[in-house]
């Protein structure tokens, strides 16, 4: 025997039929495994699954037992035919579980279902009559509450949707029977309703319509009113937008009569067009419009649907506006353009704007459905056949845009949302800020292109002054344009001051601030504090982990903060969790926050910064002493290695600069932390392009501090700035102005780290201006003081740099002397970064003072692989120059001219201009020993440019082949 001759109901009471004889559905518990498993809908469930469906938390004592003893009962029921241990064919055995093989529309409650699937097409093809006897249909096999009395978790659950469905259908049926006509029949069954359920909206607004249509219009209104005192007593919520639409209409009497006909009336000769008007200044995008025109391609499978993103302000509605007129041939039924507020205090509701895209394709107000549902399914029912484009503007959420959405496969919609909607299957573009030429056109088609073309640096700063944001060039534009008599000159002066500069971007009721504000102000208490309090530093952009430190708490969290931010537009995603604001959403974050303790937020990421460089110092230099760094409370970012170090020292670098100058400029209690900084990261990061804005920097800080009179703070913006002058930039007699008052200071009050450092950095800048004997005086000073101080690793440097001013002075015992202390200083501490240097002044000796050349380039060339494991550009830099020199003395001009060229390449990215020098003349000596004259030439040009800006660089010895 199998499933089909068997039927079963649940609307009621259990009960299994077979060819239409009711049979004996067993116990309560054995009709919850029943229930359980025709719900299941044909799946197998696990013994598991079963148990915790009929039992829940209430289990017997052997609850595998029991269920088994359930299921024999049950196929006594179902398979009565079945041989004693032979196989089943309708409830089966699935591994540990069971699954139930019988027809879907043998179970009443699926047959009413589908019933009601039936009923909602017919309803939404007008076909209103057929529509009521299917629900009706549905409607009686209802026998009484379903699953009555039926015990377990699953059946409750069921229980529920079951009587949900029940009164869905019915107050569809009773829909269908005013939009029939017969609302004096339903009335009364309506109050029935509306007082069983008294909380259903929908069935409220039923029966105003029918008290409305018979005639009782004040009824009609007192049931609103009673409806809307019940929802604040017991709920504290309004009617929602549909009922309240509903008494807005029957309180102007616009609520016109049904009619009866077959279908929703239309009138089919309504074309609509109802895109915005194009904009006549529109400047640029073309990549962008020829890419949205492409995806707005109709492909004959499914409407595409793009979704156009970006900041407030962007263009958004403008670049779809100008595609939407080029493809419009595409769409010859038509252009639907909705503005959904969704930035708006009263975003758009989709029942509304169901109803107003409907009137606009030809229904008839008597023929829009009451409820959003049905508003939605008639939209697509009658676009299905149409080519048709929507355009969903400003959307705010994806509750606002699904409803709208057509089905029919030669529509196309595009959506703007400053939020990231996940749309299923949609493209998405995002639209960013035009580019400076971009700018700088719109700006001439709105005052004209001579005067633009007048005031060309005006025009760049006014572009820069407003982030290329195109409603801040509209803005600055018009007003501009209005205003002949105004220089550009003039508001690029009015625009330089942040302070004031949002103010400045208004013209009549057109307003950035307004615009970020849409977008700011229905923010959670948790994102909007973030939104303000992560602009407070003016890094360009920061990694999540030091957002973390700025909001107080975990980097996940942070990272889904930021991220939340970035969906609404408020934020930009500049790499992997690394996060920029644009520069006047910085501004206005500024403003909407005047309390906020903008100390504390620095002071937070300073902490942060400072914990995170403390771990690459102490990774690169171990036995380095740092005890003259104040603690931290943060533990800073991750740094697992030297390449994670050298990573994250290149990131940070614009982001420290910025810092610097904030501290220096508007938080001067801050200025030790941030010198503390600056002087780590000037042990271990390689000097840059950016060396010189560093100095600008340790400048401001400097005279902060000696305006503060903090000594501490002084001296190591002093040592940290000497640093940079000599090592980074080369000017190593501006870096003995600034280090000279330092020393003199330090010196009287005995050894320190920070003396050590200074003497050190002041033998580097005797060294530049020639004066190699006080370089070795200053730099065997440090090197006893950081022997004194027991501090291996800053000993370890001072003794490979010492080594390198004794072989340029040509005492190559001593140099021996002081690059073998240092290897073996690298050895004791391990992996020290003045290994290779060591190394390299080694293999000196050994060419000048053993003369063996063959041996100082294998020296050298294990120099250069300690310096690429090590990562460092600049030591790697170094140990090629002087492999280029060894090999270029041992006459091995192939190998001195790639040395040479590798190290010129790698020391212009690390800007150390003297080393760079030394490599170019060995170059070019080995170039013209290899004949290759041109180039030769070429690089001696190179060699003029650079001495021209710094001076002599070539040392008289070891440079020439011999």
């Amino acid at each position: 025997m199998d499933g089909a001759e068997l039927s079963f109901l649940v609307l009621g009471r259990v009960t299994v039929r077979r060819g239409g004889v009711a049979l004996e559905s067993g116990r309560l518990r054995t009709q919850a495994v029943l229930a359980a498993l025709l719900f299941a809908e044909g799946r197998p469930l696990s013994a598991a699954q079963l148990v915790d469906a009929v039992w829940g938390e209430e289990l017997p004592g052997d609850p595998v037992g029991s269920l088994r003893s359930h299921v024999l009962l049950l196929r006594k029921l179902v398979e009565p035919a079945r041989v004693r241990r032979g196989a089943a064919s309708v409830l089966v055995s699935v591994g540990d579980g069971y699954e139930l093989r019988v027809p879907r529309d043998s179970v009443d409650a699926h047959r009413a279902r589908s019933l009601a699937a039936v009923a909602e097409d017919a309803r939404a093809a007008g076909d209103f009559e057929r529509a009521r006897a299917l629900l009706g249909e549905a409607l009686e096999l209802w026998q009484g509450e379903a699953l009555a009395g039926v015990p377990g978790p699953r059946a409750a659950d069921q229980r529920r949707r079951l009587s949900e469905l029940r009164v869905t259908l019915w107050e569809a049926r009773l829909d269908v029977d005013l939009r029939l006509g017969h609302h004096d029949r339903v009335v009364g069954e309506l109050a029935l309703a509306s007082a069983e359920f008294p909380m259903r909206e929908r069935l409220r607004g039923l029966w105003m319509t029918a008290l409305y249509r018979c005639g009782r219009r004040g009824e009609a209104l007192a049931v609103y009113a009673d409806t809307r005192r019940l929802l604040i007593e017991e709920l504290g919520i309004e009617p929602g937008p549909e009922l309240a639409e509903l008494h807005q209409r029957i309180l102007a009497d616009e609520l016109s009569a049904p009619e009866t006909h077959s279908g929703p009336a239309r009138r089919d000769s309504v074309r609509p067009a109802q895109l915005p008007r194009g904009i006549a200044d529109f400047t640029g995008r073309a990549n962008l419009v020829r890419e949205l025109c492409e995806a707005l391609t109709p492909t004959g499978f499914a409407p595409p649907v793009v979704v156009i993103t970006g900041m407030g302000g962007v263009g958004k509605t403008t670049l779809a506006t100008r595609a939407g007129h080029e493809v419009r041939d595409r769409f010859p039924d038509g252009q639907l353009y909705a503005d959904l507020h969704g930035e708006d205090d009263r975003p758009a509701e989709p029942v509304g704007v169901l109803g107003a895209l409907l009137r606009a394709v030809g229904v008839a107000d008597s023929d829009i459905p009451p409820t959003e549902s049905e508003r939605s399914a008639l939209l697509r029912s009658l676009l299905a056949d149409r080519r048709m484009l929507l355009v969903l503007d400003n959307a705010g959420t994806l509750d606002q845009v699904t409803p709208l959405l057509p089905s029919g496969p030669g529509c196309a919609v595009v959506v703007t949302s400053r939020a990231l909607l996940p749309l299923p299957d949609a493209t998405y573009l995002h639209l960013d800020v035009l580019t400076v030429d971009e700018a700088r056109n719109m700006l001439g088609r709105i005052v004209g292109a001579r005067r633009v073309a007048a005031e060309p640096e005006a025009v760049d700063a006014v572009i820069a002054a407003c982030g290329r944001l195109p409603l801040a060039i509209r803005i600055i534009g018009a007003r501009l344009a209005a205003r002949p008599h105004w220089t550009i000159a003039a508001v690029a002066q009015r625009l330089a001051d942040e302070r004031h500069r949002l103010a400045e971007l208004r013209c009549g009721d057109l307003t950035v601030d307004a615009c970020f504000a849409f977008g700011y102000r229905d923010l959670p208490a948790e994102t909007a504090r973030a939104f303000v309090t992560l602009a407070v530093p003016a890094a360009p952009d920061l990694p999540v982990a030091a957002a973390a430190a700025i909001l107080e708490v975990g980097t996940a969290e942070a990272a889904r903060i930021c991220e939340s931010l970035v969906d609404l537009g408020l934020l930009q995603s500049v790499g992997t969790d690394r996060y920029s604001y644009h520069d006047l959403l910085r501004l206005f974050a500024h403003t909407t926050a005047p309390d906020l303790d903008r100390q504390g937020v620095l002071a937070r990421v300073l902490d942060y910064y400072r914990a995170t460089v403390k771990t690459i110092v102490r990774q690169r230099y171990p036995g380095h002493r740092l005890d003259y760094v104040a603690a931290t409370a943060h533990p800073g970012a991750a740094i697992g290695s030297e390449a994670d170090a050298h990573a994250w020292l290149d990131r940070e670098r614009t982001a420290l600069i910025a810092l610097h100058r904030q501290i220096a400029a508007d938080h001067p209690h801050l200025v030790p932390s941030s010198v503390d900084i600056a002087m780590l990261i000037s042990e271990a990061i390689d000097p840059s392009a950016q060396s010189g804005q560093l100095a600008d920097a340790l400048r401001q800080l400097l005279s902060v501090a000696e305006r503060l009179d903090d000594r501490e703070a002084e001296l190591r913006a002093r040592a940290t700035l000497g640093l940079v002058l000599a090592l980074d930039l080369g000017r190593g007699d501006e870096a003995v102005v600034v280090l000279e008052p330092a020393r003199k200071m330090l010196r009287p009050n005995g050894n320190s780290l920070l003396l050590g450092f200074i003497e050190h950095v002041l033998g580097a800048a005797a060294l530049l201006s020639g004066r190699t004997a006080e370089a070795i005086v200053h730099m065997t000073a440090a090197v006893d003081i950081f022997h004194d101080l027991g501090d291996p690793a800053w000993e370890g440097w001072a003794c490979a740099t010492l080594a390198d001013r004794y072989g340029d002075a040509a005492q190559w015992d001593s140099a021996a002397d002081y690059a073998e202390r240092a290897v073996r200083a690298a050895a004791q501490v391990g992996g020290a970064a003045f290994d290779s240097l060591a190394r390299c002044q080694l293999a000196r000796v050994v060419l000048m003072r053993d003369d063996e050349p063959e041996r100082a380039i294998s020296m050298c060339e294990d120099a250069v692989r300690v310096a690429r494991a090590h990562g460092r550009r600049l030591l790697l830099g170094w140990a090629l120059f002087r492999l280029a020199e060894v090999s270029l003395h041992a006459r091995r001009f192939d190998i001195a001219e790639s040395a040479a060229a590798e190290a010129v390449s790698v020391l212009t990215e690390a800007a150390d201009p003297f080393r760079r020098g030394h490599a170019l003349h060995c170059r070019a000596i080995a170039l013209a020993e290899l004949g290759r004259s041109d180039e030769a030439r070429q690089v001696r040009a190179q060699i003029d440019e650079l001495t021209a800006r710094i001076g002599p660089i070539i040392p008289a010895e070891c440079l020439d082949p011999v």
